[in-house]
């Protein structure tokens, strides 16, 4: 299903430009069930046939880290209702929904909803609208925190934009009135969210500038004989930070240009607070957000090794870490990704490969990029004893993983018939809250794997 696509990505252009020269060569896939444009702008050419204005919103529902391949617009539909009544109890508006289609990439975009007053009311002014935005996002937050999880819904923004559909005057069509109600809506969601966006980079940037970026460990245990192999690194919850899920984090860096500095930061904190507490061939799984930063991870982790070495401390080798990439990291920049895994693996360091939804896996990727470890959690794990599916998903995960030579992770691991459905597959290595908790330090003591 598509998702949300990321601010900025405007070739030419305002935004507003953008997506009316699309709504005006739009072709309408009919098999929607939801209601179309065209039944919009019927709706809108009744209702300014009683009114000169009628109000327009358009909802950015924007997904950051793994939260892109978790949260899905299926989601969105199933909240619908929800979305809906909470709409209609503001300042007493009729709403109807308008489907952007999918076949002109409108989907990505978010969703728009029309809004009217009763008859025999006043027409709805801009400030009117604004302030309908306003209130429709903040009951949008509050249906994502009840209908989410706590996780999931940290790692969503949503920004709505205003604006008006005037009865249209001399040649104007109702089409055309519609699509620039649209696009003044869809450009005012885009100029919020990017505002934030700009706040929540300057409070990354001062966290990485200050090295604030504090890390926590959980163990990782092997499956058979329940001793720990190696810890997962995460961000502290008491990172001074403006966002504590750490791929959230790192995907406002990215898209803020810091995405290497923040990395380098948090790869220090990581190597330097596990010196001395490691075990002989135990390792850290230190995430990587995107793949083209593999070889610079390399280059900077080698350095870190040798000033640590220097200094006298405990040091760790490039044996003792293994960098994770997200599996849709690897689709998106293949070549880049063949490169950093191969300079890696000649520096000695581990590799591993995160996969967290049942979509199409790039097995053929995967088994050229030849990893260590096949990381599974997300979606798959969450739904492991529920979904035959999802079951069936992750069988094949872990047979692929042990007919290459490579390691099959379990994490995100929270209850026991989620732990004995990984014991019935063949995991070898497990990991989640259940089997132990993050902590400041690599701590060997976890839950007896009964």
């Amino acid at each position: 299903m598509s998702r949300p696509r990321r601010s900025g990505a405007h070739p030419s252009g305002s935004a507003k430009d953008t997506l009316t020269l699309r709504l005006r060569t739009l072709v309408y896939d009919g098999s929607s069930a939801l209601p179309s444009f065209p039944e919009a702008v019927d709706a809108a050419r009744a209702e300014l046939g009683f009114t000169h204005t009628i109000g327009v919103l358009f909802v950015r529902i924007d997904c950051m880290g793994v939260a892109r391949e978790l949260f899905t617009w299926e989601d969105i539909a199933s909240m619908y209702a929800k979305l809906t009544a909470a709409a209609r109890a503001l300042i007493g508006v009729h709403l109807r929904k308008v489907d952007l289609p999918a076949d002109l990439g409108l989907a990505e975009e978010g969703f728009a909803v029309l809004l009217s007053r009763p008859r025999d009311q006043e027409a709805l002014t801009a400030a009117d609208v604004f302030g309908v935005a306003a209130r429709y996002e903040r009951e949008i937050w509050r249906v994502l925190r009840e209908t989410l999880p706590l996780e999931l819904s940290r790692r969503v923004m949503v920004h709505v934009g205003g604006g008006l559909v005037r009865r249209p005057t001399g040649g104007e069509t109702v089409v055309e009135a519609v699509i620039a109600g649209l696009g003044d809506a869809y450009e005012d969601a885009i100029t919020k969210q990017d505002a934030h966006l700009r706040r929540l980079a300057t409070g990354v940037r001062s966290a990485v500038e200050c090295g604030r970026l504090d890390v926590a460990y959980q163990p990782v245990a092997a499956l058979g004989d329940g001793r720990v192999v190696g810890f997962q690194v995460g961000l502290a919850s008491a990172a001074e930070a403006p966002l504590c899920a750490e791929d959230a984090l790192f995907d406002v860096a990215r898209r803020a240009g810091i995405g290497g500095s923040a990395y380098r930061t948090y790869h220090r904190r990581a190597v330097v607070g596990a010196e001395g507490a490691l075990r002989g061939d135990e390792w850290l799984l230190i995430r990587v957000g995107a793949s083209d930063l593999i070889s610079s991870a390399v280059v900077e982790m080698t350095q870190l090794f040798a000033e640590r070495a220097g200094a006298e401390a405990t040091g760790l080798s490039p044996a003792n870490i293994a960098f994770l990439v997200d599996v849709t990291d690897v689709m998106s920049s293949i070549s880049s990704s063949v490169l950093g895994f191969r300079s890696a693996a000649d520096m000695g360091f581990k590799l591993g490969i995160d996969v967290l939804t049942g979509g199409p896996l790039p097995l053929d990727y995967i088994r050229g990029l030849g990893p260590d470890i096949i990381r599974i959690g997300g979606r798959i794990v969450q739904g492991l004893a529920e979904d035959p599916d999802l079951f069936e998903v992750a069988s094949l995960l872990v047979r692929f993983a042990h007919r290459h030579g490579f390691f099959a992770l379990g994490a995100d691991c929270e209850t026991s018939p989620q732990l004995g459905c990984m014991r019935s597959i063949g995991m070898d290595y497990i990991q989640g809250p259940l089997i132990a908790p993050y902590a400041d330090l690599p701590e060997h003591s976890i839950a007896r794997l009964v």
